[in-house]
């Protein structure tokens, strides 16, 4: 599949990493059909790995002629094979949409390496609008787009004269000849107490598509969405620090501060509702415990964004929703970790309603959309309120049992603890005195008396 090719290419930079990869993809071809469709698409990655390899190596101008000609070679004999695995229909590991994406990729990649920029505009659009056709809805596409396309798209303008700050979505759309549906509605953005105006077309078009993909998130939506959506207002927060370095220094004002602080605000709260979704489908109170000082952590980054701190309201709110969370993960740890200790889980479920009842009026949380409301608040705090009576009868009762065990334990291993028997006179004496008795007395040892 191409998503695996793809995944395959990200993070690798220096020679010996594409190295590596071709030398991944030669050992597959030696357990696989090599005329079979996914065999030739091996050798066309291997091939674009080879011409990646030769690229990536420092050279002087005279030795970057000899590259670029064997660089342009193998880029050329990929082709060759994208084009023998499109043809064959023996096998689909690989789609015909893929291997056409694939080849686009490498004319890309050609066009780029002869300096073509206008061809390498065209090409990358193609690119860019198919691996991020919503009917593909891969996190390794929107992944790869962002983090090689885009830049690449982006260098390829500049050098044939575009404005600056260019919507690359649009761009791309019409230099497929597609329709585009411009939204004009989303000029400027409220955070809090500010409100910014969002100047750049690239960086409209990244937040419409990022809130529509949040408006469409519900308890039932899959991982796969939620990790589209990351992507989204992950995509808007580096777009921000981006057009931030590329604006001229008498432009620059407060509007993109202001936006990058709204899309950091989405996805902390994006991610909280994701792990929130994942964590109530687990059982493992081991796994939950470690899932939610993850989401601990995104509480404290959501309290330490710029503005946050002086709108009290939402303080309030963050503090509330890192209360619920803590008391979640407070008992998740004690029934984890000492099921078997009920003192402690006494004491954990006690410390978890105490931060609960901190909170007497939850409103303020309601306020700001957050991953939890004020029910599901006022429910746990009485799901715990009940678990915590529990707990505390079940450790009474074991505290009991433990006094009696340990009576019980002490007598039969030290029969001296207590003075059970005591000496009713004092017999180291030189003579015989009378010693007061109890008939009863008497009759017990006489039977121990000889005849």
């Amino acid at each position: 599949m191409l998503s695996t090719v793809l995944q395959k290419r990200q993070g690798l930079l220096s020679s010996d990493e594409f190295r590596g990869l071709q030398t991944f993809y030669t050992r597959r071809l030696k357990r696989r059909n090599v005329d079979t469709r996914e065999g030739l698409m091996i050798k066309a990655e291997r091939c674009w790995a080879q011409a990646a390899a030769l690229q990536s190596q420092q050279q002087d101008a005279d030795v970057r002629r000899t590259v670029v000609k064997r660089c342009g070679s193998k880029l050329a004999k990929a082709q060759k094979y994208a084009s023998l695995a499109l043809a064959d229909t023996s096998s689909q590991s690989f789609s015909d949409d893929d291997i056409k994406l694939y080849t686009l990729l490498l004319q890309a990649d050609y066009a780029v390496l002869k300096q073509r920029w206008e061809l390498v505009t065209e090409k990358l659009s193609a690119v860019r609008v198919g691996l991020l056709n919503p009917e593909n809805s891969n996190p390794v596409f929107t992944e790869f787009v962002a983090s090689k396309v885009d830049p690449l798209l982006k260098l390829a303008l500049v050098q044939v004269g575009a404005p600056r700050g260019i919507d690359l979505d649009t761009f791309s759309k019409e230099k497929c000849g597609l329709k585009v549906d411009k939204d004009q509605n989303l000029t400027e953005i409220t955070f809090l107490s500010y409100t910014a105006p969002v100047r750049f077309g690239e960086l409209r078009t990244a937040l419409s598509q990022a809130q529509k993909l949040t408006q469409a998130l519900n308890d039932n939506t899959s991982a796969q969405d939620f990790e589209n959506c990351l992507a989204s207002w992950s995509h808007c927060v580096d777009l921000c620090g981006e057009l931030k370095e590329d604006v001229d220094a008498s432009m620059e004002d407060e509007s993109l501060d202001i936006i990058s602080s709204y899309a950091q605000f989405q996805l902390l709260v994006n991610r909280i509702r994701r792990d929130s979704v994942e964590i109530s489908k687990l059982s493992d109170n081991k796994i939950v415990f470690r899932m939610l000082k993850m989401v601990m952590q995104n509480c404290q980054s959501l309290s330490e964004l710029p503005g946050v701190h002086s709108q009290d309201d939402l303080v309030q709110a963050i503090s509330t929703l890192t209360a619920y969370f803590e008391s979640k993960m407070l008992i998740a740890y004690v029934d984890g970790f000492y099921p078997r200790d009920y003192i402690k889980q006494l004491a954990y479920t006690r410390s978890a309603y105490s931060k609960l009842s901190n909170f007497s009026n939850n409103d303020d949380i309601d306020a700001y959309n957050l991953p939890v409301n004020s029910s599901d608040i006022d429910k746990f705090k009485g799901e715990v309120k009940k678990l915590l009576a529990a707990k505390y009868g079940v450790a009474k009762l074991y505290e009991y049992t433990l006094k009696l065990n340990k009576v019980y334990t002490t007598q039969a291993s030290n029969v001296d603890v207590y003075n059970l028997v005591n000496p009713i006179a004092d017999l180291d004496v030189k003579k015989l005195d009378f010693v007061p008795l109890k008939p009863m007395f008497f009759d017990l040892a006489y039977s121990f008396t000889q005849e």
